[in-house]
């Protein structure tokens, strides 16, 4: 029972954005329950939950529902009652509407066609697991939900990485632990914190490194909603000859786009300054002598019409999914793909039991063999591996194995294991 009754508020014609609590239904304010008992029309993410909370406040305004499934197909009529003076509600299952919800092609719709938009504010998510982590609440970047592959997600968790201030993300608890892993293999000592459950019965705050919570969700998963709160990265403090030094070695094995992405990724410094260093650098290893192999890579590489380089990434990444399926299906764990440090790149990491793996992943419509590989790409793993798992102290223990998997047209998938004797 409630200790509220619905009265009479004359309310404005428009549309109501109103929070709703996130799991501990007094969270919600006086305001808000005023609106919801005098609205025309309450448009909910899902009509049965929302009727749990209407229910419980005695409030008997109509229901509908609106989402990204039928959101085409309903917002002209809602746009429609709008316009006929109506004052209808926006809510979702929890928080606040529009912040990792539906709702926004809306907000935008109705503005633009002159009608009035109101904010009932309330509970939210990101705000209410900022203020218990402990972390800088001075500056931080909300992302919502990282994409739910692995590639995609490091590529997200790369760009996010020299973001200013604390990071949060919302995830969900089955993939919680794979995203740590992500985090871990990138920043290990980085602070995490998640917030579990929030205003409910089994509420939970957790932090730890995200090498230590990485270990710590592989052996004891958790249930329930999560928000993933990440610290500022530490200031790099990379003197002249350090920063040279790691350019140069990015430099060696990728263009000048992707070196200055990763140093940056690598150490949080600005674009500006690390793309400057890197232009001097490269043009101070170009003056004055040959042109480096690596060089001449890339000036083939830019001399290759644009289709061909274009079929040559998408076969490569094809490749690289088929080795993962492979690995998966004979009980290896991915950890990582297309993981890029400053001084090399790794294909594929991988784990089953206390091996580590590090797989390069090559396609060949000739030469079908180890032999593909050079030894000089043996090394450059090598050193992406020792500088990967150099920041990563739970992976220290493990044993390495370089594999390869080897594909071709029309030949089945090929795994080298323990390539070592290649590099020697």
């Amino acid at each position: 029972m409630s200790d509220w009754s619905p009265i009479k508020v004359a309310l404005a014609p428009g549309l109501y954005i109103i929070a709703t609590p996130l799991g501990n239904a007094r969270d919600i304010t006086l305001r808000a329950l005023d609106v919801l008992a005098n609205a025309d029309a309450i448009f909910c993410e899902d009509t049965r939950v929302s009727g749990k909370l209407t229910a419980r406040y005695g409030i008997s305004t109509p229901r509908l529902a609106y989402h990204e499934h039928n959101a085409q197909r309903i917002r002209p009529k809602i746009l429609q009652r709008l316009a006929a003076g109506e004052a209808l509600a926006l809510i979702s299952d929890a928080g606040t509407p529009l912040v990792s919800d539906p709702g926004l092609p809306l907000v935008r719709a109705a503005r633009a066609e002159g009608h009035s938009v109101f904010a009932v504010p309330g509970a939210s998510a990101p705000v209410a697991a900022l203020s218990i982590a402990g972390l800088a609440t001075d500056r931080f970047t909300f992302a919502g939900f990282l994409p739910p592959k692995t590639g995609a997600r490091q590529q997200a968790l790369q760009e996010l990485a020299t973001a200013p201030g604390t990071l949060i993300i919302f995830e969900s608890a089955n993939r919680l632990a794979a995203l740590m892993q992500d985090v871990a293999v990138t920043t290990p000592q980085r602070e995490v914190v998640i917030a579990r459950e929030l205003t409910k019965k089994f509420e939970e705050v957790i932090s730890g490194t995200a090498c230590e919570l990485a270990d710590r969700l592989a052996v004891s998963p958790v249930k329930g909603e999560c928000v993933v709160l990440l610290a500022a990265p530490p200031p790099a403090r990379l003197d002249e000859a350090a920063l040279d030094a790691a350019l140069s070695d990015a430099l060696a094995s990728h263009s000048l786009r992707d070196a200055v992405q990763i140093i940056m990724a690598a150490y949080g410094l600005p674009k500006k300054s690390v793309y400057a260093r890197a232009l001097a650098l490269s043009e101070a290893l170009s003056d004055g002598r040959d042109m480096q192999p690596d060089k001449q890579a890339e000036m083939n590489k830019k001399n290759t019409p644009k289709k061909t380089r274009h079929r040559a990434v998408r076969v490569g990444r094809l490749a690289e999914t088929l080795a993962a399926l492979l690995l998966r299906c004979k009980g290896y764990r991915i950890i990582a793909r297309n993981l890029q440090t400053p001084v090399g790149e790794i294909d594929i990491i991988a784990r089953r039991g206390s091996v580590l793996v590090f797989v390069e992943v090559k396609y060949r419509e000739g030469v079908f063999g180890p032999e593909v590989i050079s030894d000089r790409q043996w090394r450059r793993i090598a050193r992406a591996a020792a500088h990967m798992t150099g920041r990563h102290p739970g992976l220290q223990h493990c044993v390495w194995r370089f594999d390869a998997v080897l594909l071709g047209p029309w030949r089945w998938p090929r795994h080298c294991r323990d390539l070592w004797r290649w590099m020697e």
